[in-house]
């Protein structure tokens, strides 16, 4: 039997499916994960059940997945790194950026959403998917700002000007945010700077302006109401 010296010795000179081999794994199983690309590089990201489906018995699981730890295979995994670090910063005075992915990012993941006023109950409420609502998750700009994101909103919820619930020209609209506060006009970037949190999420608040007169007319029509009725002095 070899011993962990021996196996030192072996994989630093001998590949995966080579190691396999001289396990005694089948050449099936070796080129079924050669046709999906399975090697030293990806074999340990797979789950105990993908890699039972090429490999069936578990003492050859475990031995793979030690043959890709070993010391020679560690340190090709730490260049392969290095080397595309590298190769996406381009020089040393970008290292900063490593370990916070997103300042070096031009775009953002944002989700936006629509709240509609509901006359009867007196209150927004969030339209549903099915009524042309719900969450839509896109990419902005970091230099985008409120109108830019008002703007997006309107043609997600409101394509081409339509909606379910009518024209856009029909509502009065604001933006507010995941507190339910008018959002400032700041950038994205400087946005997720103050919040610190990790996804920013913004509501078009939608009010019919039929309704905003409807409620002027009743309030007009009870006051001349209110002057009509004669007053008596005791």
């Amino acid at each position: 039997m070899a011993t962990c010296t021996d196996l030192e010795d072996e994989t630093g000179k001998m590949g995966l499916y080579e190691f396999l081999q001289k396990r005694g794994v089948s050449e099936e199983a070796i080129s079924s994960l050669k046709s999906e690309g399975i090697d030293e590089n990806v074999i340990d990201h797979l789950s105990e059940d993908e890699l039972s489906k090429y490999l069936s018995k578990r003492g050859d699981r475990i031995a793979a997945r030690n043959f890709c730890v070993q010391p020679t295979q560690m340190s090709f995994k730490k260049n392969t790194l290095f080397d595309k670090i590298k190769r996406k910063f381009g020089s040393r005075k970008d290292q900063h950026l490593i370990g916070n992915t997103n300042a070096a990012k031009s775009t953002r993941l944002v989700e936006l959403g629509w709240l509609d006023f509901d006359e009867k109950d007196k209150c927004y409420k969030q339209v549903k998917t099915k009524s042309g609502g719900g969450t839509r998750s896109v990419k902005v700009d970091k230099e985008a700002n409120r109108d830019d994101i008002l703007t997006l909103c309107q043609e997600k919820f409101f394509p081409n000007g339509m909606s379910k619930r009518g024209i856009i020209s029909e509502f009065e609209i604001t933006l507010r945010d995941f507190q339910q506060c008018e959002v400032s006009d700041r950038s994205i970037g400087q946005m997720y700077e103050k919040t610190g949190i990790r996804m920013l999420r913004f509501y078009l608040y939608t009010k019919r302006k039929n309704t905003l007169k409807q409620n002027l007319q009743q309030d007009d029509s009870t006051d001349e109401e209110n002057l009509s009725k004669p007053t008596y002095t005791i």
